[in-house]
């Protein structure tokens, strides 16, 4: 499955990867008969493959605690009893852990690259510490800081209650100890909290250090109906999306996450600018954001927005499976809308690879298999029931196999997981620490397990 720009599905094909780069996709018998001396073969089998899939928002350094938020918490709720608690006791080392959890996670469900919006609270050491973790698993990231100058508490953190100027030195650092050229498997682009809770000043400035850094801003907006409200009130009627046109936000550079409630002039103006936008189906429904009743997103994609994948944070989407976005992405706008295809299979794996390239700033370099691409390959077992009868590949793998069927991960032409185990991590021991940490972490917030059902010791 190349998602080439004609989308062609070779049912014998055959890859050709050298220095980690792609440099042949084709026939098999083509392929073979022009490298007669390659150094390694392998035969697939009929297997299917397809290009690494992208999670195109995340926040890694959160996971380790992975499902602690019950699904009763409003918002309030959330803020008070769990995040608070969570953003003061939690440390670099375990944001380090966090994020090495999510990304061996990541890897083994097939995906090969991720954009994190922030999350990292404690300065350089816990950027430091995440992408330490994403190098360690061998997975592309684009990471940072969680970046906001107008919140009031600060969740009691320091680095969540600075000035816009101690923002933006925070921003450069990261950007330049850690950058996003090519060459740099994880590396830092510009990560704002959003939400209205960045100054007009900071978003100036944080375009014009992804232009001088030649990355990505990535943010969340449009999330909450109260939000937009607010924001249209203190405006003056403005709406969001073209006041960050006049503050020079949008464009090629810069991804809006969520964008639940939305009109159709704003999707225009993200058409005409180039903005790219994150649809985080798992996290909506988790958390009723109601992207599926209000979000216009096969509009978007219908106006030429690149629109990507993400499965949010532990506590979002739980699991990070983009397959599992891109069920969801195809089934809910269908669903709630009453309409075929509304949003089709296809679309959806568009959306997990080559949009969610172009999110991270990646689209010339990954998100599909073609010539002078780098080698971030999927291979999916094909003795699985779902996998059968192989009359449709796509809607085999987006609606029946999804994750569950990855065998083999390849980034940059090395396998980070084969034959359905982790290569680069002894996993069993990350694992035991994870569990040390996690349960570390939950006493000193002095968080206990909020179950419906008694658990008997």
């Amino acid at each position: 499955v190349t998602m080439n720009g004609a989308r062609e599905v070779l049912s014998d094909g055959a890859i050709a990867i050298d220095g980690g780069q792609i440099v042949a996709v084709g026939r098999s018998a083509e392929v073979e008969a022009a490298y007669p001396h390659a150094r390694q073969r392998r035969q697939l089998d009929g297997a299917l493959v397809h290009p690494g899939l992208v999670d195109a928002h995340e926040h890694t350094a959160m996971h380790l605690a992975r499902g602690w938020l019950p699904d009763f918490f409003d918002l309030d709720d959330t803020h008070r009893r769990f995040e608070v608690p969570l953003f003061a006791e939690i440390s670099a080392e375990d944001e380090h852990f966090g994020t090495l959890l999510a990304a061996m996670e990541m890897v083994s469900n097939g995906t090969t690259a991720f954009g994190d919006t922030g999350s990292a609270v404690h300065g350089a050491d816990s950027v430091d510490g995440v992408i330490d973790a994403a190098n360690t698993v061998g997975i592309r990231a684009r990471t940072g800081g969680l970046i906001v100058d107008r919140m009031s508490d600060g969740y009691g953190i320091p680095q969540l209650n600075r000035s816009t100027e101690e923002c933006l030195a925070a921003l450069e650092h990261q950007l330049s100890a850690h950058p996003t050229a090519a060459e740099h498997r994880a590396g830092c682009w510009v990560t704002l909290l959003g939400i209205g809770l960045c100054s007009d000043e900071l978003l100036v400035g944080a375009a014009e250090l992804a232009e001088k850094y030649r990355t990505q801003v990535s943010m969340h907006q449009s999330c909450y109906d109260w939000e937009v409200n607010e924001f249209v009130a203190a405006r003056g009627g403005r709406r969001p999306i073209e006041h960050l046109f006049e503050v020079g936000l949008l464009g090629p550079n810069t991804s809006l996450v969520h964008m639940i409630f939305l009109t159709r002039g704003e999707i225009e103006r993200l058409s005409d600018t180039g903005t790219t936008v994150v649809h985080c189906p798992g996290a909506s429904t988790r958390n009723a954001m109601s992207a599926a009743r209000f979000g216009l997103f096969p509009e978007m994609l219908s106006a030429g927005v690149p629109v990507g994948l993400g499965s949010d944070q532990g506590n979002s989407s739980d699991g990070l499976d983009v397959l599992r976005m891109a069920y969801l992405a195809s089934m809910l706008h269908k669903e709630v809308r009453g309409e075929l295809p509304a949003l089709s299979v296809e679309q959806s794996l568009e959306m997990a690879t080559i949009h969610g390239a172009r999110v991270l700033g990646l689209g010339d370099h990954i998100g599909s298999l073609e010539v002078g691409k780098r080698a971030d390959v999927v291979i999916h077992r094909r003795d699985l029931p779902e996998m059968h009868p192989p009359f449709d590949p796509i809607n085999n793998l987006v609606l029946a196999a999804q994750s569950k069927s990855v065998d083999t991960v390849l980034i940059d032409g090395r396998p980070v997981v084969d034959a359905g185990r982790l290569t680069t991590v002894d996993a069993a021991a990350v694992l035991a620490e994870v569990d040390s940490r996690a349960a570390s972490l939950a006493a000193r917030m002095g968080y206990q397990p909020q179950r419906r059902w008694p658990v008997v010791d």
